[in-house]
């Protein structure tokens, strides 16, 4: 299934489909906050959820500027995380979802 996707941008320098670098979130809310590594620009999410993971493919237009910089897109699942895994869908990597930032 595909979740709804919402654009978040807060501002590392990147490609078409950004590293993920950060998920945060908790397993008992459907919204989660991924941080890309990319700069400026405007990254959207693409998200599979199954019984056992929650696939993300993060799309950004390619952007230069501020190496210090992150994208950030928050995606709103069908239902909570639960004890799904997060996956990187660009690299296959499971990335360990993080407490909320404050």
């Amino acid at each position: 299934m595909v979740a709804a996707l919402l654009m978040m941008t807060t501002a590392a320098c990147g490609s078409d489909t950004p590293r993920i670098e950060t998920v945060h979130g908790t397993a008992d809310s459907p919204r989660l906050v991924v941080g890309v590594d990319d700069c400026n620009a405007h990254p959207t999410a693409t998200v599979e959820e199954s019984e056992a993971e929650v696939r993300i493919l993060v799309h950004a237009n390619r952007s230069w500027g501020d190496p210090d910089c992150a994208d950030s897109v928050a995606v709103t699942l069908d239902r909570p995380l639960g004890t799904r895994a997060v996956v990187d869908a660009a690299t296959d990597r499971r990335v360990e979802v993080l407490p909320p930032a404050t």
